[in-house]
């Protein structure tokens, strides 16, 4: 029979740690509407205690919801609430230290004392959080006074009103170094009077690729040596910029992991890196010819990928910080479209997102447009502008109804646009913007100054493909002949298009360096003349 003198107390110990079932599986399960699970009944016996003390109700993940131990149960305390009475803030309770976090929802990243609206909202509309117009400019807020500089001062929704748009005279600035065997123009931003432009461009030497980006004056000369994006090995090209109103960001791709793949970093003033590199993508395949948009709040970058065999529009959002938010989104999917999608392009407002692309092969291709919302989600199904011929380059920029447009045919080569709103609703259909002279036209790019646009393309000459400009109304009439902004030997193609000080307009390009002939990147202006009325 053993020793019966200790049994007993044997089983008592057995029961006593069955009891303390808060270092079981037991504890800490989160149950139904009843809060935390109990464990199962046997044979219709009341459940064992799940808690001796109120510590083994502990849940260092979530503070926000504490529990304690009643009656050997653990029982939900009140949730600590957020909540600042401010419509203007994001009220949200950190789980880790159960903290109240009361976050802005806009922001006046240029100082000026006005905020930007929130997303979703035009600026100073109800509950828009804020009624600066322009957040990446200290000179545009309500009240302001109006100048020839580039801004809407007075957020009447015009900018530079009447101001005619002229060449500069004066040769075309060198933007990349002349000892690469060759450059590509690539982004261009401007910052303010005090710090001017940042200009990126992609440079080739000894059979590799890196980015670069290069500090430039107000007058859009060189004020800095270039500096080198890609500090790792491996072929980088791309790097569009834009300004946000206190940094610059900027998205690229680069093969330092062997494939291509999407990188994004955000910069200061000066072009100095604000942290480490953010890798976008880890896909089979190729990610390239990134864009990046600001919507007041955020930054938003889409790409080409085809990691599934034929070319999709892959898209990711990223924080102020330069932290991505949410996953990356597939916005276009050939699988459903019918072909490969590429080039895509952006634009962004506190009103919504758009996205260009070219869907089709080399002989035949459409124009597609969708808008979305500041969360990626779609506000309507794509938009075909333009199906059946070859169709290239695509580019976009937003105004105060929607986007306008535009993009290049080859053969007969000439320059269309169109205008559509937020939903993607066609406001203006496509038309040709190019002058039916039966020249070839190509590379148009689009700056909408609110009640009309500056258009800039380029047009075949005697010795090559020459820069001009020519002004067009919000429904895309030409409101004033074309101009030539270049005449040099070979081809010159716009690649950024933007305002600058004192209401100039740059135009940053690619054309050719001679001795012997070889790309190169270059940037010339439009200046703001507001004596002179546009006919």
């Amino acid at each position: 029979m053993g020793q019966p003198g200790k049994i007993l107390p044997l089983l008592l110990l057995l029961a006593v740690l069955s009891a303390c079932g808060a270092r079981t599986g037991l504890n800490g399960q989160r149950g139904g509407a009843g809060g935390y699970d109990l464990g199962e009944e046997v044979g219709g016996a009341a459940p064992q205690p799940t808690c001796l003390l109120d510590s083994d109700c502990f849940d260092e993940n979530d503070l926000c919801n504490p529990a304690s131990c009643i009656d050997g149960l653990c029982q939900p305390l009140p949730p600590v609430i957020c909540d600042d009475s401010d419509p203007c803030t994001e009220d949200r309770c950190d789980p880790f230290t159960a903290a109240c976090l009361f976050e802005p929802v806009s922001f006046d990243l240029d100082r000026d004392g006005f905020k930007g609206p929130r997303p979703g909202k035009k600026a100073g509309e109800p509950g828009s959080c804020g009624d600066d117009c322009d957040d990446t400019s200290p000179l545009a807020f309500p009240g302001g006074k109006e100048l020839c500089d580039g801004v809407d001062n007075d957020c009447n929704g015009i900018i530079d009103d009447e101001a005619k748009f002229l060449p500069v005279d004066a040769e075309p600035v060198l933007i990349s170094d002349p000892t690469l065997t060759q450059a590509y123009a690539a982004g261009l931003a401007y910052s303010g009077p005090e710090q001017g432009y940042l200009a990126s461009y992609t440079g080739e030497e000894a059979s590799s690729t890196s980015i670069y980006h290069r500090p430039l004056n107000p007058l859009g000369q060189p004020s800095g040596p270039p500096a080198q994006v890609n500090s790792t090995n491996g072929d980088a090209t791309g790097g569009p910029l834009v300004w946000t109103g206190d940094r610059y960001g900027m998205a690229w791709s680069d093969r330092r992991d062997g494939n291509y793949e999407i990188y994004f970093n955000t910069f200061s003033p000066t072009g100095a890196k604000l942290g480490p590199d953010v890798r976008t993508t880890v896909a089979q395949g190729f990610s390239l010819n990134p864009h990046t948009a600001w919507n007041g709040t955020s930054f938003f970058v889409a790409w080409q990928d085809d990691r599934s065999g034929s070319f999709e529009i892959y898209g990711q959002k990223f924080s102020l910080a330069a932290e991505p938010i949410g996953n990356e989104v597939l916005l276009a999917n050939p699988t459903e479209l019918g072909d490969n999608a590429e080039s895509p392009d952006l634009a962004a407002s506190s009103l919504g997102v758009g996205l260009v692309y070219r869907l089709g092969n080399s002989t035949s291709s459409s124009i597609v447009f969708r808008p979305f919302d500041d969360q990626w989600k779609p506000k309507g199904a794509p938009v075909f502008l333009a199906s059946g011929a070859n169709y290239i380059d695509p580019s976009l920029v937003t105004n105060g109804t929607g986007f306008i447009i535009v993009w290049g045919q080859k053969q007969p080569f000439k320059v269309l646009g169109a205008a559509v709103d937020f939903q993607g609703n066609v406001l203006v259909p496509p038309r040709e913007l190019s002058p039916p002279d039966g020249a070839h036209y190509r590379r148009p790019l689009a700056l909408s100054l609110g009640n009309r646009m500056i258009l800039t393309y380029s047009r075949q000459q005697a010795d090559g493909y020459e820069l001009f400009s020519r002004t067009f109304s919000a429904d895309l009439t030409p409101q004033s002949p074309q101009q030539q902004l270049t005449q040099r030997l070979g081809d010159d193609f716009g690649q950024s298009l933007l305002f600058g000080p004192d209401g100039d307009v740059a135009v940053y390009f690619d054309g050719k360096l001679t001795e012997p002939l070889r790309n190169a990147a270059f940037l010339t202006r439009l200046r703001c003349d507001a004596s002179v009325v546009n006919p």
